[in-house]
């Protein structure tokens, strides 16, 4: 499946996109917002078919919060590296675009908008009262999961999905080079 993923973006996905991005952070994207929709569209647009974020959007933002009261050390905090609202919004209308072409699990709940622990519960309960038999539940927490898959297995798994070879370049190039401000 060579799902096109970067294709020319329309102004309602830019309107849900913009809409959800300021749920999650509304202080940040008040300027954002000033910014017309036809002007939006453009500049995204410009973005994927480029297949490259222009250096004036690649720098993020990181933050350190600390894990527990007193925090000193290093190791006591936890770092937060937050994208442009461009590339967040990019981002958004791309994996968008991807939940809604992969034939994901019904039981697939990471990097959903979905309470996936409670659903999945639900689920278990539902198929143990189904089946009328017993029900045994596993939990499973992976420290810092994320921080240990590599970038070339993210690369790796979109290619695997099949989609798009315009995709694979878009992430590569996002990886490459993204300078932080602390």
């Amino acid at each position: 499946m060579n799902t096109n993923t970067t294709k020319i973006f329309r102004t309602s996905q830019n309107d849900f996109a913009v809409r959800d991005t300021s749920q999650t952070s509304p202080t940040k994207t008040i300027d954002f917002f000033a910014v017309p929709m036809t002007v939006l569209r453009v500049l995204v647009n410009l973005v994927i078919l480029q297949k490259r974020i222009p250096t004036s959007l690649r720098n993020t933002c990181t933050t350190f919060l600390p894990k527990k009261i007193g925090a000193e050390d290093p190791t006591d905090f936890r770092s937060i590296t937050i994208a442009s609202v461009v590339i967040r919004l990019i981002n958004r209308i791309i994996a968008t675009r991807i939940v809604h072409h992969l034939q994901l699990d019904h039981r697939q709940r990471a990097f959903l908008p979905v309470d996936g622990c409670a659903e999945n519960v639900i689920y278990g309960v539902t198929e143990a009262r189904l089946k009328l038999g017993p029900v045994y539940l596993a939990s499973l927490d992976i420290a810092k999961a994320f921080d240990r898959v590599s970038r070339d297995a993210i690369i790796n798994a979109v290619r695997g999905a099949g989609l798009s070879p315009a995709l694979v370049h878009y992430l590569q190039d996002i990886y490459m080079d993204a300078p932080t401000v602390l």
